[in-house]
């Protein structure tokens, strides 16, 4: 089967080298696909800006998939890949979780299936096996569909299957040669007084208050687009 690396930002254009190794090793870097993808600045980061999480339901724009350099035909080989994935998702010199292979209590490694494709269903069943056991830093399971919840709306479900429809390339045609996808999808950061996705002008504010707004112009750079990009450029003063 082919399998994908379905990205929503930094991660395919970070240069740090450990980054710059997992995608030389693991991906077919040159041979990314531009897809549509329901994704929205939704994410509080530890340096209090905001970064990209899926949003079933929100407007489609641009993210990519990378494909993986190796085909996969056991649910091993899969995980063995979401497992190069989170490595690579984490930051340098984090202290590793032996009960969080594929997770955080930040976000974790999601699984998505073409529909037109008939998928072995012990990939299925060996995947929920493995993330039903993952746990967090405080022994909690973060595999839990209530913590990425949004107005009623989950980026994941509790087995670890993103919530989102199979992508279409961004020309709207059918994307029919990947088998499966995996995402790192984030916990979103509702705003407290409307439980929804924080406002343009938080988005922006945050980074006027840090005073650099790279992590946006970068996305920007490489293709990857969110349908509040324009009005976020409007509001930013650096």
């Amino acid at each position: 089967m082919r399998l994908g690396i379905l990205i929503a930002g930094s991660l395919y254009w970070r240069t740090e080298a450990y980054r710059v190794e997992w995608r030389s090793k693991h991906l077919n870097a040159d041979a990314s696909v531009a897809v549509n993808i329901p994704i929205r600045y939704g994410r509080l980061s530890s340096s209090q800006t905001y970064t990209m999480v899926y949003a079933p339901g929100c407007p489609e724009e641009l993210g990519k998939i990378m494909p993986c350099a190796r085909l996969v035909s056991t649910a091993a080989e899969v995980i063995r890949e979401a497992k190069a994935l989170w490595v690579a998702e984490q930051l340098f010199g984090s202290r590793p979780n032996p009960q969080g292979e594929l997770s955080a209590d930040w976000g974790c490694v999601a699984l998505l299936a073409n529909p037109n494709r008939d998928v072995s269903r012990h990939i299925f069943e060996e995947w929920v096996a493995k993330v039903s056991g993952e746990r967090g830093r405080r022994g909690l399971p973060t595999y839990d569909a209530t913590h990425y919840r949004v107005k009623g709306r989950s980026a994941i479900d509790d087995h670890g299957i993103l919530q989102i429809p199979w992508p279409a390339v961004a020309n709207s045609e059918v994307l029919d040669n990947f088998d499966l996808l995996l995402a790192t999808a984030t916990r979103p950061s509702p705003d407290r007084a409307t439980g929804d996705y924080p406002a343009v002008a938080a988005i922006a504010g945050a980074w006027n208050k840090k005073g650099d707004a790279d992590y946006f112009r970068m996305n920007r750079k490489f293709g990857f687009r969110t349908f509040q990009d324009d009005a976020i450029d409007a509001l930013l003063t650096v």
